[in-house]
């Protein structure tokens, strides 16, 4: 990589085959950097969407703002991060994952903590992990990113409890979005597939009840989403320290808003599904009457294949 730096320096030019050989040199398998490094991705991104090739010069706001960038990263060698999750060493303690996440139209992101408490008002959090993936050049919707930033976390919670070799007692997940925890817990109507899929998939392997709401100033996941600088790294930051209400009990943590459960207008949710059925006199055969209405095997197909699409047509809740 050093290498490289020093080829753009120079004033050498800078291709996107550059861009993937400077970004996946950066080994941060815990997200400690997350924040710092979509700032790259997102640049790295708008070079894939121009589809041009892979030894071509990117765009020059687009190099501006990597040289800029790259002069951040060389920073990052001061970087330091305190990896003792609790410093004490108390006995008697109880432990407790949060989840925090959140997503932009750009990318979605997690990060989660480890709350730390031995029964008494000291409280102490410990960062733990952290994930910032690009949404994909196939625009979604804010609330499907934010469903699928609410699905990163369940995964995260599972493979932290399998790596940890502390007892957690429990997991919470924090979401800024309401139309999230309504997809959650709404469970009187079906979904279509996108949002059905995840919804299960958050169902299995976490309890409606662990979903909290927090707010956007409040949410360190959003740092993920929008990015930090290498000065708000190394100065110390809510990603790195997670949100202070942590350090209070629960009954301290942001309140709950009033959920109404009522989707019925939502795009998301299928519509009642109708059935069509077709009266016959007594020993008619419905078939019969459709078969001798066409002259032809071909005419016949074409008019059973839009019987089917009217089919699915009503049953998809018709026009919107």
């Amino acid at each position: 990589m050093a290498v490289v730096i020093k080829h753009f320096e120079q004033g050498g030019s800078v291709t996107r085959r550059d861009f993937l050989h400077v970004i996946s040199s950066v080994y941060d398998p815990l997200g400690f950097l997350a924040p710092f490094l979509i700032h790259a991705k997102v640049i790295f991104q708008e070079e894939c969407r121009r589809k041009k090739g892979w030894d071509e010069a990117i765009s020059d706001c687009n190099e501006v703002q990597w040289r800029r960038w790259l002069v951040e990263l060389i920073d990052l060698a001061d970087f330091r991060i305190p990896r003792c999750y609790d410093p004490r060493n108390a006995r008697g303690m109880s432990f407790q994952l949060h989840h925090f996440c959140d997503a932009s139209q750009v990318a979605y992101g997690v990060v989660s903590y480890l709350r730390i408490s031995d029964g008494t008002r000291d409280v102490h959090r410990a960062f733990v992990y952290g994930k910032a993936k690009m949404a994909p050049l196939k625009q979604l919707t804010i609330p499907r990113l934010e469903l699928c930033a609410a699905a990163l976390a369940v995964k995260v919670d599972k493979a932290l409890r399998h790596e940890l070799s502390v007892d957690v007692g429990g997991s919470v997940f924090w979401t800024d979005s309401v139309i999230v925890l309504q997809y959650i817990r709404y469970t009187e109507r079906r979904f279509h597939a996108f949002v059905a899929n995840r919804v299960v998939a958050i169902h299995k392997q976490s309890e409606v009840i662990q979903w909290r709401h927090v707010g956007s100033i409040l949410n360190p996941a959003d740092d993920a989403t929008r990015g930090l600088s290498c000065y708000e790294l190394n100065r110390g930051c809510r990603w790195i320290e997670g949100p202070d209400f942590l350090r209070q009990e629960n009954n301290h943590w942001p309140q709950e808003p009033r959920l109404i459960l009522n989707l019925g207008t939502d795009p998301e949710v299928k519509g009642d599904a109708t059935t069509v059925a077709i009266g016959a006199k007594h020993g008619e055969d419905p078939l019969e009457r459709l078969w001798s209405r066409y002259s032809s095997w071909h005419r016949l197909l074409w008019g059973v294949s839009w019987i089917r699409k009217f089919l699915y047509w009503r049953q998809m809740g018709g026009p919107r």
